[in-house]
């Protein structure tokens, strides 16, 4: 075949292809158009249905086919022929003619060719050598550029039909449909049933497109919408009143809807009649009760519920009473024993269910009876022939029915006595004050006996009645024993009996505690006993190491008094308390309480021959239990006993309570003020009197509290004036003289405000002795045991004694126990000296935290043991790393003494205002033109100048307070001057000079107190800082008190 033919052959194809490809992307693009169309109208008009879009959206996609089928169809049917072609090309060059078509004709027909046909083929193959068939056979309306804008335009329609409104809705509609459930709106609860005559709400949950919501219901055989309220989570929702007949309905939006539902109504099973019924017990002497309705229920432990209904025939009913289901028929009962709540069940023979509300039974429980001792209402010392009176308070909320008393004696229960029995059927007795006494003669008790005492009360509950116990009490069963003489030369062995017996105390206490918890935790069962029976185990078991060092201690000094007597008495106490342990650890507990007791019995012999056999050291001697109500605990001195030096707790709360009589007294001045100008009648007058004589009561009794406190004569006499002053105000104010009570009042003031300074002045001063003391006992017993490290050492090198030995382990553990002694003192420092002066008490816990973590305690008792065991070289080298342990202690002690204020705000004002008054006097002399200091006005009561004691004092302060300027300024104006030959003109000048520097610098110490006064009233009303609270607990787990 020529050339030519064979490329009209390849641009026949190629035309083809265009077409196809050009129709294809029109069709596209057309079809995209039209969904754009209608998104437009979708998004601008109205919204469509999803249905809608769906639909939409298939039947152009219906018509898009169709379209195409037959536009492939038409556009094969319709391809060009070459002949047309060849045509096409002729046209586009006439220089051909028509010999290109007669050449493809020939062609088309076939061979063979005659000779003129081979010429005019061979003729048309080299006129069309030169044509571009490509160009030459392309239609003159099909521009490429159009068509490649077309395709273009024809995919950007595509994609942004893809992304339109319509486009998503058909798309959602249709994963629906394949699905099954729809996605868009979801209605609940769809297609139910319902109770006729309840009510019904729907709910609507919207997922996509608007939230405009609308129910449509089928009424009258028309749909009816109605707007749905939509609620804070966007759903709508929409409730069916009283139904009583079936309804349809859908929900709609603008884009969706739901499928059409269908409520159907049901006669349910139904309450036709309720009767309920509570039945009280009999001793509660509650009435009888009865309601027709359901609702809540508040009975009385124990009480018999009896509940009947009447439903509709053929109706199963049950009862939920808690977690339990009891199904019944017409009534079921129950007794009432715990909070709960009830709801009925009732389903019919069509399985129809109908549940009532939820109701709740509220019992009152009956509470157990009320036992309290009200005398003596603590620990007592009686004679053998004592008869001790008792009394007790018991209560209960419907009736107590009997009250005992239960005795041991030392160990050894005796009978419960009987103290009162209910009888007959009388009212019953809810309260009362019993009398008893405790005859101890009647249990033929010794000296040193303990008898141990408590009530039970038992109140009417049946069948089992509650039973409360009182707390126990013991009475230590003592007679008078004489006592030897104290013997002053053996001062040192009177210090160490003293040291013993205050031990022994300690001890009669904590055995005390843990008799009383071992009858606290029989009372307890389950995990609760069984974790309280631990911790008591464990105290019983520290009570006797405690005892068995204690006997280490002392048992030789036992041995050698009475033949023996007092050691074996100490060693039966330690059998008792192992036995009591053996049978708490049994769980036995009860058991275990003779034991205890016995070893109490023990214990409070030895102590009682122990005073009245040894010496006792000077002034001292051994604790005994209190014998008024709510007094100190034991092991603590009684009033009148041991020093009389108030606390520096006391004196703050004296000091808190003047300052604020001073603001009474400054509010009375007020009122005062006011009668002066407004003259107010008898009845008025009457008033202010009596509140002026209340407050000077309160003055009087304040100053009472310091009688008897040497130290504080003259703040009493500060105090004293006040209440003399308040007197007059009181009687002037009566008598009508306003002015005069006034002036009275104002004087009280000032002296309230005087004492008040001049206590803080105490309180400082005591909390620097007490910490300067903490810290002068460190700093000895860093010594000591720097001499005991060196003694240690020499020890080793001469080879050691047995002698030697036995002597350097007792100095150690003598040093050791003085350590204990200084670390519980330094805690308690800090625990009271954090509400006064919370830098040092915050110093004190520093002090001792690091003493704690430097295991310095440890250290010194393995220095201890190293000695026991004769290694003196270690124990020297332990004893110096505890040397240098104790130095650091000392130094912290004495950082925190200084963070005590050297003087207090009220001495650094008081002596600001006589640097004020010297100021005004000096003043005064200059416009007289006199000397200051000159004349009787000049001398002070002692004859010195008032510039020179002024400056003594100056002096003295600036010492105090560490300041060189001020030590300075007090050493120039104590100088001798004055109007003698010596004094110079400028002497006035410079003394005034010096006073306002003195000023200036008392000033700033002023306002330094007055800030941390400040910050520290912030930190009083903070919570407490995290690193006191193990300090405080260690503090107060330590202390060694009676319950």
């Amino acid at each position: 075949m020529p050339e030519f033919y064979h490329k009209l052959q390849f641009q026949r194809k190629m035309l083809l292809v265009l077409m196809l490809v050009l129709f294809v992307f029109s069709l596209l693009g057309a079809f995209s158009l039209a969904v754009l169309a209608g998104s437009g109208l979708d998004v601008y008009a109205a919204p469509w249905q999803e249905r809608t879009a769906w639909l939409f959206f298939n039947v152009l996609t219906l018509v898009a086919g169709v379209t195409f089928v037959g536009g492939i169809l038409v556009i094969l049917r319709r391809r060009p022929t070459v002949a047309m072609l060849a045509r096409l090309v002729e046209r586009r060059h006439p220089e051909l003619r028509e010999n290109l078509t007669t050449a493809v004709e020939i062609l088309e027909r076939g061979a063979p060719f005659n000779p003129l046909e081979e010429a005019l083929i061979r003729q048309v193959e080299r006129d069309t050598e030169a044509i571009v068939f490509r160009t030459a056979t392309l239609p003159r309306r099909l521009h490429p550029l159009a068509a490649v804008f077309i395709v273009i335009a024809a995919f950007m329609l595509f994609q942004a039909s893809q992304q339109s409104s319509l486009y998503s809705k058909a798309s959602y509609h249709q994963r629906d449909r394949l699905s099954g459930q729809p996605t868009g709106l979801l209605v609940e609860p769809g297609d139910a049933e319902a109770p006729r005559g309840s009510d019904l709400t729907i709910t609507a949950k919207i997922n996509r497109w608007e939230r405009d919501p609308h129910i449509v219901l089928r009424e009258n055989g028309r749909d009816v919408r109605y707007p749905m309220m939509l609620d804070e989570q966007g759903n709508g929702q929409f409730t069916l009143f009283d139904l009583q007949e079936d309804t349809a309905y859908r929900v709609e939006t603008s884009s969706l809807r739901s499928p059409a539902y269908t409520v159907t109504v049901y006669d349910p099973p139904r309450l036709e009649a309720v009767k309920i019924h509570l039945e009280p017990p009999a001793y509660t002497r509650r009435e009888t009760l009865e309601f027709s309705k359901l609702l809540d229920l508040f009975p009385v432990e124990g009480t018999a519920v009896t509940l009947t209904v009447e439903t509709t025939p053929r109706t199963r009913t049950s009862l939920r009473l808690g977690e339990e289901t009891l199904p019944f028929e017409g009534s079921i009962s129950f007794t009432a024993t715990k909070d709960t709540d009830y709801q009925l069940t009732l389903v019919n023979v069509e399985d129809r269910k109908a549940v009532t509300e939820t109701y709740q039974i509220d019992v009152t429980p009956d509470e157990p009876p009320v036992a309290d001792v009200v005398d003596p209402a603590q620990d007592t010392t009686a004679q053998p022939d004592n008869i001790l009176p008792l009394e007790l308070y018991a209560a209960d909320d419907f009736g107590i029915a009997r009250v005992e008393l239960h005795v041991s004696v030392s160990g050894l229960p005796r009978r419960p006595r009987e103290v009162f029995t209910a009888r007959g059927q009388g009212e019953p007795l809810l309260e009362r004050n019993f009398l008893t006494q405790l005859d101890i003669p009647q249990f033929g008790v010794e000296h040193g006996d303990v008898v141990s005492y408590y009530f039970t009360v038992t109140d009417n509950r049946e069948p089992v009645p509650n039973v409360t116990q009182s707390d126990l009490y013991f009475v230590e069963v003592l007679k008078d024993l004489d006592r030897p003489e104290p013997e002053s030369g053996d001062a040192q062995g009177g210090d160490e009996t003293k040291k013993k017996e205050i031990d022994l105390r300690a001890l009669i206490v904590e055995l005390k505690r843990v008799i009383r918890q071992t009858y606290r935790t029989g009372l307890l069962d389950g995990e609760a006993r069984t974790q309280a029976r631990q911790e008591l185990g464990a105290d019983l078991n520290k009570v006797q190491t405690e005892s068995r060092n204690l006997l280490a201690d002392i048992g030789q000094l036992l041995m050698q008094v009475e033949g023996g007597e007092f050691f074996l008495m100490m060693n039966n106490a330690l059998k008792r308390l192992a036995e009591a342990e053996e049978e708490i650890n049994a769980d036995r507990l009860t058991a275990s309480i003779p034991f205890q007791e016995e070893a109490l019995s023990n214990l409070v012999q030895l102590e009682s021959f122990l005073k009245a056999t040894m010496p006792p050291s000077g002034g001292g001697g051994q604790g005994s239990p209190s014998e008024q109500p709510n007094a100190q605990s034991e092991g603590e001195p009684k009033d009148g006993e041991g020093e009389n030096a108030m606390s520096m707790q006391q004196m703050r709360e004296l000091m808190d309570k003047l300052n604020r009589l001073a603001e009474d007294q400054s509010a009375q001045n007020q009122r005062y003020e006011r009668a002066e100008r407004f003259s107010p009648g008898e009845s008025e007058r009457t008033q202010l009197s009596q509140a002026q004589q209340k407050l000077g009561q309160e003055a009087r009794e304040a100053a009472d509290s310091l009688i008897g406190e040497a130290d504080m004569a003259e703040i009493r006499h500060e105090i004293s004036e006040a209440v003399r002053t308040m007197q007059a105000a009181s009687g002037a104010m009566e008598g009508g003289e306003a002015a005069q009570a006034a002036k009275a009042g104002a004087r009280a003031s000032e002296s309230l405000l005087n004492a008040a300074g001049m206590l803080d002045e105490q309180v400082r001063q005591a909390a620097a002795g007490a910490m300067g003391q903490l810290a002068a006992q460190a700093e000895s017993l860093a010594g000591r045991q720097a001499g005991a490290s060196q003694a240690s050492g020499e020890a080793e090198a001469a080879g050691g004694e047995g002698e030697a030995k036995g002597a350097l382990r007792e100095e150690q553990l003598a040093l050791n126990e003085e350590y204990a002694r200084l670390m519980a003192e330094v805690q308690r420092q800090a625990v009271e000296m954090s509400d006064a002066f919370p830098q040092a008490g915050e110093q004190l816990a520093r002090a001792s935290r690091e003493a704690t973590q430097a295991r310095t305690d440890a250290t010194m008792q393995r220095s201890a043991n190293a000695l026991l065991y004769g290694r003196y070289g270690k124990a020297g080298e332990l004893q110096g790393d505890a040397a240098e342990g104790l130095e650091a202690f000392a130094e912290g002690l004495r950082n925190a003494r200084d963070q005590v204020p050297a003087m207090s705000a009220a001495s650094l004002q008081k002596l600001m205002d006589r640097v004020a008054k010297e100021q005004q006097r000096l003043t005064q002399g200059e416009q007289k033109g006199g000397s200051p200091g000159e004349g009787k006005s000049g001398e002070s009561e002692s004859g010195q100048p008032q510039a020179g004691k002024l400056g003594t004092d100056l002096q003295q302060a600036g010492k105090i307070l560490k300041n060189d300027q001020l030590t300075e300024l007090g050493e120039r104006m104590s100088a001798p001057t004055g109007g003698g030959e010596g004094s110079s003109e400028g002497a006035p000048g410079e003394a005034a000079a010096l006073l306002n520097q003195a000023q200036t610098i008392l000033q700033q110490y002023l306002r330094q107190q007055l800030i941390e006064e400040r910050v520290n009233y912030k930190r009083q009303s903070a919570p407490p800082p995290d690193k006191y609270r193990s300090l405080v607990e260690e503090y107060f787990k330590n202390l060694a008190e009676e319950p």
